[in-house]
């Protein structure tokens, strides 16, 4: 599976956690809203070119965000290589 970097980190977020998740991004439970305000997490990252570095946890996930496109998700189940998902995506095993 490749996870594409979008235009909202928000969006990467919920992809990346998806993806761990073997789970279609649009039915996570709850969602993303519930645990970040994803408007606030998109303003972050726009136009500064400052990269800061964002942890949070969703869905029992440690879920960073390194940079825009750039989603680590270390809280796979135990034994699960941790994913990051770089700018031009990547596949997950």
């Amino acid at each position: 599976m490749v996870v594409k970097r979008t235009d909202s980190v928000a969006i990467d977020v919920v992809r990346a956690v998806a993806a761990v998740e073997g789970a279609d991004p649009a039915t996570l439970q709850p969602p993303l809203a519930d645990v970040v305000d994803p408007a606030a997490l998109d303003r972050l990252y726009e136009g500064t070119g400052a990269s800061p570095t964002v942890e949070l946890e969703y869905k029992g996930h440690e879920v960073t965000v390194l940079a825009p496109g750039r989603v680590r998700v270390d809280g796979a189940p135990a034994g699960t290589p941790v994913r990051e998902h770089p700018t031009d995506g990547v596949q997950t095993e």
